[in-house]
This record gives C-alpha cells, structure tokens and sequence, in this order.
C-alpha cells in the first residue's frame, strides 16, 4: 500500500513539473506575438506575396531611413466597412484622420471615383468616409483643397498633378508630426516635366508603381498562382480565332516622350504595316476606353506596341496590362530595361525590341512569328501557367482600404522615426535612363537620330 502512495505521489509530483515548465516556456512567447499584434496599428496583416490583387506593396526598410531593402511585402489591407457621415466624426485609441489634397477639385474631376468614397463638402456640410481597418483601428477620408484645413490631420495625401502640390513648402503653421504623402503613377520624368514644385516638395511617404518606394502600386501584375487564362487542350485555330490583322499602336500623346517613340513607329512602319490609332494616327476608335477599343479591337490583332513614353525603371503601365496581355496579343515592349519585364511579365510572354540590332531584325522577326503559327503561339502559351490582374487606383474601380496603409507610416511619424526628404531626393526619383541630349543627326540602326534602346 506505501508503494502504491509513493507511486501516485511520484506521477503527481511529475504532472505538476511538467505543466510548469510549459508555462514558463510558452507564456512569454504567447504574451509578446499578443503584445505585437493586438496593441499597436502597426500590426497590419502581411505575406511575403509580390503580386497579389489590388493591393500595395511595401519595402522593409530601416525606421530612420528612406533607403529601402529587396523584400517586397504585401500590404494587405481590405476594409471591413465602409461608411459616410454627415459632419459626425469618430475618435478613440486607433483613429486617424487622412485628407487627400484637391485644390479646386482638380482631381475629383480626372478621378471621377473618388466621389463615390468621399463626397466634396458643399456649404457646412462636412461629409466624410470611415474605413474600418485592421486591429479595429479606423481611417477618416475626407477631400479637401484648402491648406488651411491640414490642421488636425495625420496625413495629407498629395497626388500627382500640375496644380495639386500646395506652394510654399510647407505651409506655415503646419505640425511637424503631420504624415505627408506623395501618390503617383507617373514617372520622375513627368515630375521634371511638370517643373520643379513636385521635386521640392517634402514628404515622409512616396507611393509609386516602383517596387523600391515606401509603398508600391504596380499598374498591373502576374500571378502564376492564380487560375489559369487558358486550358491546356486550347487548339492553334482557338489561340489564332479573330486575329486577322498584324500591328496596332493606340497613342494620344505624339510629342511629349523622353525617347522617339512616335519616330520609332514611323520608322517600323516603312518595313511593316501598323495599324495606329488616336491622335498619333489616321484611326479612330471612340471613346477610347469603351471595351470595343480596348477589348474587341485589340483582339483582332497578332501584336500591339505597348510602348511607355518614358525610359524609367517599372514604368509599365495599362499601354500593356489593360491591353495587350488581357486580352490575348503579344506585346511588343519598350521603356524600361529587359529585366524589368522579366521580372514582372509572364515568362515568355512579350518582344522586347532591344533585343534587336536593327529595326529590319525586328521587322523580320515579327514577320517569322506570323508565317508560323507554332512559333507565334509560343508567346501565349504562358497563360496555361497563370494570370493577369489589373490594378484601377484612382481610376473606375477604387478601394480606399489602400489608406490603411498609411497608418505604419503616421505612427513613425509621431515616434519621430521617420524624416521629411524632398521627392526630388527619393529612390524613386532616380530611376529614369540618363542620358545626353539626343544628337539627331546621328542616325541609329533603328532609323532614328542618336538615340538606341537600353
């Protein structure tokens, strides 16, 4: 029987040892992942995703700092509810009010769908949106085109336009733990273009479609994870259905490009027929954004010039994703370097025109793909593998749960962690071509003076 005891004894003795030792082992672990994810607005859900729909991307980078590390990560932020309120407004411990700058309501009028989150105030009738973000922290956006009324905000919000950047810089008064935010999808050498005011402008924020800025925006994207575009028993006759024509190039801007790109297109013309519509063009198809420009049009077509009107590092805009790629047709590309599309594109998927030493080797090359169709197929067959996606930020579509982005950026702010650098002086500003002034009496193997793709 005093075995027995000693035994019971014994085993209890050992439970109560072995539950200490996983309290004191787990306890803490538990404490500080809490401690990190349920008491700061910083902790918003994140994956080590580098395309991913509608959504931003951020890089890592050093809290005192604007340089940036080579780990994209996804910011993924969808609102749970979203809201409008009359002249009420929210508070507590995770609220932050965010205004976006629109002196004359400049851009409600070019981002008409802004209007369907905010509302421009007409009278005393203030109306905003709240977004529910992660954490049950809360955003209020509101529209605003007066300086006067940054006081009381966490962030502003400047978007790239000619008369949209507030001037001096920056208005007297204003709280130095005030999140300032430059948004654009243009490229630095539109802000050049554009004069001097935007570089000069000081922000602690620059949200770009360029993976090295403080937030990232890409115009489009390839996911290999998502549903294929394409079956894998599609026919030759169904990859060639309704392309019956050869080239087509949509263009409205002619002159304004960093390189020659309406030249460039002249020039191929004398060896091959294009097809270009627009204001570059004898072609119209009108409105230009109506799905039978940019979608039954453009399907009629073997390949299109998605060709950007600037020389800058991921500068890959909707000349390519809305177009080309969506729809089935082989890009023929060119504005930043090969490797850009390489990263970002389908493998497989586009002609890169610098891979050509001369417009005739180009020409010919085209013309070799539309004499084989087995060859040309080649450069379709990447939509068994995945697919494409579409970003429309400030656009017909809009999600203002990108601002729940913003708030890792307002807290560091406020910590005093995050400095004021004019947009002149960001990564993002550099990322164009360099280059001397073209010497157009110089001509190049494509036909044009001075210049040849990088």
């Amino acid at each position: 029987m005093k075995e027995v005891k000693w035994a019971f004894l014994l085993i209890i003795s050992t439970a109560v040892i072995a539950h200490v030792y996983l309290l004191l082992r787990f306890v803490p672990r538990i404490h500080s992942r809490n401690s990190r994810t349920n008491t700061s607005p910083q902790s918003l859900s994140q994956s080590n995703v580098s395309h991913v729909e509608g959504r931003p991307h951020r890089l890592e980078r050093d809290e005192n700092s604007h340089s940036e590390t080579l780990v994209p990560r996804a910011l993924v932020e969808k609102p749970r509810k979203i809201e409008v309120t009359n002249g009420a407004t929210h508070s507590g411990p995770c609220f932050y009010r965010i205004q976006v700058y629109n002196r004359g309501e400049i851009l409600t009028k070019h981002r008409p769908a802004l209007k369907t989150i905010v509302e421009q105030s007409h009278g005393k009738a203030d109306v905003r949106a709240n977004v529910s973000c992660s954490n049950d922290c809360i955003v209020e956006l509101t529209i605003a085109g007066d300086e006067n009324k940054f006081a009381g905000m966490d962030a502003v919000v400047f978007h790239f336009m000619k008369n949209l950047i507030p001037r001096p810089h920056p208005p007297a008064g204003m709280n130095p733990n005030q999140t300032w935010v430059y948004f654009s999808w243009e490229s630095p050498w539109s802000n050049a273009h554009e004069g001097g005011n935007i570089a000069k402008l000081p922000v602690h924020v620059v949200w770009t479609y360029y993976r090295g800025s403080d937030l990232t925006l890409p115009y489009g994207y390839y996911d290999p994870k998502s549903t294929p575009m394409a079956r894998e028993t599609k026919s030759m006759d169904e990859w060639l259905q309704g392309k019956t024509k050869l080239i087509a190039w949509m263009a409205s801007n002619c002159k304004n490009t960093v390189w020659p790109r309406s030249g460039f297109v002249r020039e191929m013309q004398k060896y091959i027929q294009v097809d270009v519509y627009g204001a570059c063009g004898k072609l119209k198809c009108t409105p230009s954004w109506d799905t039978k420009c940019t979608v039954d049009l453009v399907r009629q077509y073997k390949f299109y010039l998605s060709l950007e009107n600037a020389e800058c590092e991921d500068y890959i805009t909707e000349k390519l994703w809305n177009k080309p790629l969506t729809q089935g047709v082989v890009p023929i590309v060119y504005g930043p370097t090969r490797k850009v599309y390489e990263d970002l594109l389908p493998p497989n998927s586009f002609i890169y025109i610098g891979d050509y030493k001369s417009m005739k080797e180009l020409v010919d090359y085209i013309k070799l793909l539309d004499s084989k169709p087995e060859l040309y197929v080649e450069y379709l067959k990447w939509q068994y593998k995945g697919n494409v996606g579409v970003n429309q930020v400030m656009h017909e579509s809009y999600d203002p749960g990108i601002f729940c982005n913003l708030i890792p950026f307002i807290d560091k702010v406020k910590r005093d962690k995050l400095r004021r650098i004019p947009v002149g002086k960001s990564t993002f500003s550099k990322t164009c071509r360099k280059r001397e002034k073209l010497q157009f009496q110089n001509v190049s193997a494509f036909g044009l003076g001075g210049w040849e793709p990088w």
